[in-house]
């Protein structure tokens, strides 16, 4: 009843003596802890589903769970090896390929990942003002904003420009501020249709702004 109704610090104090209390049941302890994801609490839901696996190494249940409370804490990378893990056991199910393929795409996109040469992260922050311009396209079509022509022009000329690689590092701190100006301009008058929580475009950018 608590999760359903998303009242996650009721839920939480209801979960923690559980935590310990709770039978040694895999079936039972896997719902707590997708119980503790739904409190907003990944780091005890992955002590949870460690715990599983050192029960059963081949529960697909929770390699999900604990990609998912990888994927809540931004891990991307982790979150992603234990989707693949889970789709290995799993193949079938569609739910956990979908994560792993959010998972894999916003990797792809991250312009902040350590070890990428300056002209990756350029190209990657390219990407994602390509991303939130064509949104920002497809807000206007849809529901007809009051689009900012400013943002657009800028984004256009990021696109066409051809910059030096000594430049590039400053360029792509410019096409980051860019991107998130776009995507807050078309949030103001379109909103989203995806889930915050779903938009490879909208977690890269919580990520940068960590």
């Amino acid at each position: 009843m608590l999760a359903r109704q998303n009242a996650k610090e009721e839920l939480l104090a209801e979960l923690l003596p559980l935590q310990d209390e709770a039978s040694a049941d895999l079936q039972t302890r896997t719902q707590i802890g997708e119980l503790f994801l739904s409190a907003g609490s990944p780091a005890r839901a992955a002590e949870v589903f460690r715990e599983i696996l050192r029960h059963d190494a081949q529960s697909p249940d929770a390699y999900a769970g604990l990609g998912e409370a990888e994927f809540a804490r931004g891990n991307y990378p982790t979150a992603r090896t234990h989707f693949l893990n889970a789709s290995r056991l799993k193949p079938d199910d569609a739910a956990i390929r979908k994560r792993l393929e959010l998972s894999e795409q916003i990797i792809s996109l991250d312009p902040t990942r350590r070890g990428l040469a300056s002209n990756e992260r350029y190209q990657r922050s390219l990407k994602l003002v390509a991303w939130a311009l064509d949104e920002m396209y497809r807000c206007s079509r849809t529901q007809a904003p009051t689009v900012a022509t400013d943002l657009v022009d800028a984004a256009n000329k990021a696109l066409k420009a051809r910059v030096r690689e000594l430049r590039q590092n400053a360029a792509t701190e410019g096409n980051l501020d860019l991107t998130e100006h776009l995507w807050q301009a078309r949030g103001k008058d379109c909103g989203s249709s995806t889930p915050a929580s779903d938009d490879p475009l909208a977690l890269v950018l919580a990520k940068i702004d960590q």
